[in-house]
């Protein structure tokens, strides 16, 4: 989320532009930058309920928008893109509120939408290095690898000459195989940020080393479930070499659960997942990638995808991470619906935790909640959270059979 600055530059040829639409500036809400609480204050509202002129109660809208943004606080983003759904509405060439949707819709895991206000965007700003970046992190997550990395270039080109940008080049060219370039972007970033440098560099060394035969070194190690470190180079090479999205999907997928066992980093494992689902978006991947990202407390972009998936694959297993997603999301309506229609069809110990916890919620006593935490233990999650829970409602681990 960041402010466009004004552009003169192509990215393509240097050439001078035209300058973008110009938008007004008006003196309300002009805290909008330095705001960080979340809050807006009283006189901004009263300036965009009693501005008259279209355009600049866009840039008003925008503004308060942005103030919403400002925490990261998931439960005010409705409310923000209310705002800005407004203000492009009201003037289609504000690049500012287009940047700043596609910047939301990225964080509901909406790629598409952010993707297509990008372009939007980045007509009206070509030379906006903040807006090739946003980008590119909507085509990574929609499959598009070698657009995520011509969106990264572009950024560079546009005059974002920063170690964080050519970190992120050079990420975003291991995944079209281009080493050579990742290695010496690495190289120019290790003055700035050297501790990503050194991260990257041990990464590029995981991504390279791999054996004689990689596809089936790779697929033996889903099968045996003897993940090693060498798993994530082989997979990587049978990724790079596939010829379907299908295969570079499967080899993808593989390679997650090394990165989260061998390698135990999880922020790649959800990473190739999401790359996974963007080349085969099918119920199994897509429930894989949601329960990822509740792991990582990103419920927003959880739930769609276990939509997506109920509706062509209403299996237990999927209503359950929707329960979970829910609940996260403080949905405790949501969440309770969707763990009984998970444990109608199969008990589980992920739907039983979320309706102890959505019992606890609602009452903050643990006489109905411990009953559907037993149960979750007896079905098998032996956790630290769930442990902890039980204890706190003065029952014994192992917990008896029944409450």
């Amino acid at each position: 989320m960041r402010l466009l600055p004004v552009i003169l530059f192509s990215v393509a040829s240097g050439a001078a532009l035209a300058a973008p639409p110009t938008l007004p500036d008006p003196p309300a809400c002009t805290d909008f930058q330095t705001n960080k609480t979340g809050a807006v204050d009283a006189a901004c509202a009263a300036a965009i309920d009693g501005e008259r002129d279209p355009a600049t109660k866009s840039v008003l809208l925008f503004r308060r928008a942005y103030v919403l943004d400002a925490t990261n606080d998931v439960s005010k983003f409705q409310t923000a893109l209310d705002d800005l759904n407004a203000a492009i509405k009201l003037d289609p060439e504000n690049y500012n509120a287009l940047h700043e949707r596609a910047y939301l819709y990225n964080a509901y895991g909406r790629w598409a939408e952010a993707r297509a206000d990008l372009d939007t965007q980045l007509a009206l700003t070509p030379g906006d290095s903040a807006g090739w970046q946003e980008r590119a992190l909507s085509r990574t997550k929609l499959g598009d690898l070698q657009g995520a990395y011509d969106d990264h270039d572009a950024a560079i080109r546009a005059g974002d000459t920063s170690w964080d940008a050519y970190l992120a080049r050079a990420i975003a060219a291991l995944w079209i195989g281009k080493f050579d370039v990742a290695r010496s972007d690495i190289a120019r970033a290790e003055g700035g940020d050297k501790q990503k440098a050194d991260a990257l560099t041990a990464e590029l060394s995981l991504w390279q080393a791999h054996g004689d035969k990689p596809a089936e070194v790779c697929s033996a190690a889903e099968k045996s479930g003897a993940y090693q470190k060498e798993t994530i180079g082989d997979c990587t090479a049978m990724f790079l070499a596939a010829n379907t999205d299908k295969d570079r999907a499967a080899a993808l997928t593989i390679r997650a659960i090394a990165w989260m066992i061998a390698a135990q980093n999880e922020n790649y494992w959800a990473r190739d997942l999401e790359v996974a689902a963007a080349l085969d978006p099918s119920p199994h991947a897509l429930s894989n990638l949601g329960y990822a990202y509740v792991e990582m407390r990103h419920s927003a972009a959880a739930i769609p995808l276990f939509e997506r998936s109920i509706a062509t694959e209403p299996g237990f297993y999927n209503y359950a991470g929707l329960a979970s997603a829910k609940l996260n999301a403080g949905d405790l309506d949501g969440a309770e619906a969707a763990a009984r229609s998970s444990n109608a069809m199969h008990k589980n110990d992920v739907a039983m935790l979320v309706l102890g916890d959505v019992a606890y919620a609602r009452t903050k006593k643990y006489d109905e909640a411990k009953a559907f935490w037993i149960a979750a233990y007896n079905l098998g999650d032996h956790g630290d959270d769930l442990a902890a829970r039980l204890k706190d409602a003065g029952v014994p681990i192992p917990p008896p059979a029944s409450p």
